[in-house]
């Protein structure tokens, strides 16, 4: 069982010539590769756990096996890497390039696993935030942008209108008979007062009196929705989980659980992603706290075990360890002792009496 999680020293070499140093080199080659993939295993456990945790009674069993493969996968790289035997070093090119590239990932991952374990409260609060800029925010976003509308198209109104009174003033000064109907046509009938206009559809009102009432709408409206967005910002500023929980609870139950954390196992890893890369491209190292020290010590621990194996298997003690004439030779040794100890037992003993 140990084995899924230890790398063997006794991997590392063969058994041509081994020598007490590279036995001693070996054992610490192995345990530097086996500590960096036990940390990568405890930082990146949490993420895959929460992956799968919508999955139910199979989802930690499915984050153990993902855990224990890449482990052991890792360890496997490093040790074909480590040994780098001579018959075999394209695949000892392979296993120093998995283990590198399984370092580097697991590695980045130690950042976002820590984080899910140590800051969840922030998750849920950068959820909340996230909800409330997606799905309530561009309500109100989207009454100022049609409110906005509204005053450009009164203001483009109240344009023509501006255009048609100074026609009408230059055709009332030249006495033409057109000066009537187009007064008509932008500002009614003489007779007619406030209150009488205020009945009239919109579509059937003179231009001037469209292009005002328009305007007056589009103002209203701006006003009234950049205050309730201002007011919901405000209030979601002091609480966001609250603010969703009291006045939006319809998102607020698609989302979270009754103890506040966030239902989905896959955004809450997203979430820890973003938020771990946010910190780290800002270099707010401060708000990382235990999250960095994982990270670091990952990086850490992966330079060192990579270091190690890449030293361990440039070794000419290790190249002998697998050297085949060096295993005929031990061989044909013993073969020779063997049958020397053979023909002896064969030969009776002669004793001389005095």
């Amino acid at each position: 069982m140990k084995d899924l999680f230890i790398v063997r020293a006794d991997d590392l070499y063969g058994r041509a010539l081994v020598t007490k140093d590279l036995e001693r080199d070996s054992k610490k080659t192995a345990m530097a590769i086996t500590i960096a993939d036990g940390w990568h295993g405890i930082m990146t456990f949490p993420l895959f756990l929460f992956v799968t945790r919508d999955l139910l009674i199979i989802g930690p069993i499915i984050a153990v096996v993902i855990a224990v493969v890449l482990n052991r996968l890792s360890n496997y790289c490093g040790a074909i890497a480590a040994a780098n035997q001579p018959e075999k070093r394209s695949w000892s090119k392979v296993g120093l390039l998995g283990m590198i590239l399984m370092n580097a990932v697991l590695g980045l991952l130690a950042g976002p696993g820590t984080e899910l374990m140590m800051n969840k409260a922030a998750l849920n609060t950068l959820k909340a935030q996230e909800l409330i800029k997606e799905k309530i925010l561009p309500i109100y976003q989207t009454k100022i942008t049609r409110a906005k509308e509204t005053v450009e198209l009164g203001k483009q109104l109240q344009e023509q209108c501006d255009l048609k009174m100074n026609q009408f003033t230059n055709l009332k000064k030249s006495g033409s008979p057109r000066a009537s109907s187009l007064y008509r046509e932008i500002q009614g009938q003489w007779n007619k007062d406030e209150s009488y206009w205020s009945s009239v559809d919109q579509q059937q009102l003179p231009l001037c009196k469209k292009a005002a009432l328009i305007s007056a709408q589009g103002i209203d409206e701006l006003q009234k929705s950049e205050k309730e967005l201002d007011n919901q910002t405000k209030a979601s500023q002091k609480g966001e989980l609250l603010f969703l929980q009291k006045q939006y609870s319809d998102i607020y139950a698609d989302n979270f659980n009754q103890d506040q954390s966030i239902k989905s196992g896959e955004q809450e890893v997203k979430l820890a992603i973003q938020s771990f890369s946010n910190k780290m491209i800002k270099r707010e190292w401060a708000s990382l706290g235990f999250t960095f020290f994982a990270f670091a010590m990952s990086f850490i621990t992966s330079l060192v075990a990579i270091l190690f194996t890449i030293t361990h298997s440039h070794r000419q003690d290790v190249a002998d360890s697998f050297d085949p004439e060096i295993i005929k030779a031990r061989e044909k040794f013993f073969d020779s002792v063997r049958k020397g100890i053979e023909k002896k037992a064969r030969t009776p003993e002669v004793f001389i009496e005095d």
